[in-house]
């Protein structure tokens, strides 16, 4: 597979569509079908129309079963806690915009876009030829009920303040939507592909609509959903009335297997074609097995751990050399061979690689003894006794184990304290401590991690606020200007240790090579997606 990360891109509007900086003022619209411009011409594989490639005679054919964590408890994709959930929304819901195998923007359920000159408009034409899966027709008013629905603060929706900036939406015909934004927005074009599910407003106003959503939802997508048992298994049939590029497989079924040897031992029986997600202790099992074919695809990833700078964490984190001592005390190397058996790197920028803000820069180094002597300047030679490091339970524990056994080598003392079911309601609240989790950046931009997390406003953010002046600057900034706006707010955050980054680590599938010959992958892309895709052998 051809590595996004190292490769040097060529410069094309497309390229530009996709990094977002192609946001200049005046009009930086996409248009599909301008014949001619190979470097404006969708992808392999993008969500633009195309020929039917499905099954052998151009229909889809056949069935893929894969393995995966945990069945989320609904498909709405507007009562989503977080970008987890896209595993199961993205197949049967679509965005606004899509993108091709690249990760640059193009066209989706709008054929084009553009801005005003002073980036507070954004008009988008719709395709015409839509309709939901229950026959309905999609039209420019189901937009704005589809934003006002992901906003409804009730649904908790993780990336809702991702789109406070949209005053409100004009749609002045079936096929035309305006974006009208308090502000300069000149990524929103990058949240319309997947923070933006678009849903049926007459479906769900409809008697029962609402009701039976969670369960069985209806979207614009390839894939629809045709089984939902909470316990274990999702399954999905191909739309025969899908607008773009057919599915390649009639039927899906995603089987929750929360075990990964449960996951080996149903790829060697041939009971699952595909499992995604694998721990590094059975790496070596499915690449000696030459049935089997093992694949690291890099994401737009980082793990990292977060101090709570609003008072409810140790007094201690104000002070940045004790912020630069729990970062360099971290042995990041040994964390990426140890726990993620290779599939992983060390990190330094928040903002990772092929993500707007960007930069190339060394992770902190491993150093104890700098570690002692920041802890003995800030008063605690005798050693520093701080909070839990409160993480969701699917995370790899042995990481933070990791981290705890780097601390205590300097004096530091501090727990595992896992946040349990509730893990996203308890971030909402703003009080954790201290927390480590992951930011899996969609967008490909990085105003989205920096309002998400940075921000006092942030869905998610237990930060003091102090960044927030600048993060609105950097997130208001298009064009040419963008990248170094962003790249100077992350600059501070690196800087200043607000950031305790750990790893960058990489998507891990594993599939039968008799049933499939390849799963096209977006670069950077860290979920799975693309399932009516995947190549059967």
């Amino acid at each position: 597979m051809d590595n996004y990360w190292n490769r040097k891109k060529t410069i094309s509007r497309r390229t530009l569509l996709g990094t977002g900086a192609a946001t200049a003022v005046g009009a930086a619209a996409l248009a599909i079908g301008c014949g001619g411009d190979d470097d404006d011409a969708p992808g392999n594989g993008s969500t633009t129309p195309g020929t039917d490639n499905g099954g052998a005679n151009g229909a889809p054919s056949g069935q893929l079963t894969i393995a995966i964590d945990v069945i989320p408890p609904t498909l709405d994709p507007h009562r989503t806690s977080g970008g987890g959930y896209f595993p199961y929304n993205w197949e049967p819901f679509e965005g606004l915009l899509g993108r091709d195998d690249d990760g640059a923007i193009v066209a989706g359920l709008a054929e084009s876009f553009e801005y005003s000159e002073d980036l507070t408009q954004l008009t988008l034409t719709l395709r015409s030829d839509v309709t939901f899966h229950n026959g309905d027709p999609f039209t420019s008013e189901d937009v704005p009920f589809s934003l006002e629905r992901l906003r409804t603060p009730d649904f908790k929706m993780a990336y809702a303040p991702n789109f406070a900036r949209i005053e409100r939406v004009e749609t002045p015909d079936p096929q035309t939507v305006v974006f009208h934004s308090s502000e300069p927005f000149p990524e929103l074009h990058q949240y319309l592909d997947s923070y933006f599910f678009v849903v049926p407003k007459k479906h769900l106003l409809s008697a029962g609509g609402e009701e039976s959503f969670s369960t069985s939802p209806i979207g614009t997508g390839p894939l629809k959903v045709t089984r939902y048992a909470t316990d274990s298994v999702i399954e999905f049939e191909a739309f025969d009335g899908y607008w773009g590029t057919k599915s390649q497989t009639a039927k899906v079924s995603l089987r929750s297997l929360p075990e990964a040897s449960t996951r080996i031992a149903g790829l060697q029986a041939g009971e699952l074609d595909v499992i995604w997600g694998l721990q590094p202790q059975f790496f070596d099992q499915v690449k000696n097995n030459s049935d089997f074919e093992l694949v690291f695809s890099p994401a737009a990833r980082v793990r990292f751990a977060m101090l709570n700078l609003r008072g409810q964490g140790n007094p201690a984190y104000s002070d940045p050399r004790v912020r630069e001592a729990l970062n360099v005390a971290i042995s990041r190397e040994q964390i990426a061979k140890v726990v993620f058996g290779g599939a992983a790197r060390p990190a330094g920028w928040f903002a990772p690689k092929g993500v707007v803000g960007h930069k190339e820069s060394e992770p902190y180094p491993y150093d104890p003894e700098r570690a002692k002597e920041l802890l003995a300047q800030a008063g605690f030679a005798d050693g520093l006794e701080i909070d839990p490091i409160g993480y969701w339970n699917v995370d790899p524990e042995a990481m933070y184990n990791g981290m705890i056994a780097d601390w205590a080598k300097v004096g530091i003392k501090s727990t595992n304290g896992p946040l349990g079911a509730d893990f996203t309601d308890v971030l909402r609240s703003h009080t954790v401590p201290m927390i480590a989790t992951q930011s899996q950046n969609v967008a490909f931009d990085g105003a989205s991690d920096l309002i998400r997390w940075l921000h006092s406003e942030g869905g998610y953010s237990i930060s003091d606020g102090s960044l927030d002046e600048e993060i609105d600057r950097a997130a208001a900034a298009g064009g040419a200007e963008r990248e170094t706006a962003l790249q100077s707010v992350f600059e501070r955050v690196y800087r200043e240790f607000l950031v305790i980054p750990i790893v960058e680590s990489d998507n891990v599938f594993a599939y039968r090579k008799d049933r499939v010959k390849a799963w096209p992958q977006i670069q950077g892309w860290p979920y799975p997606r693309n399932y009516g895709r995947i190549a059967k052998a």
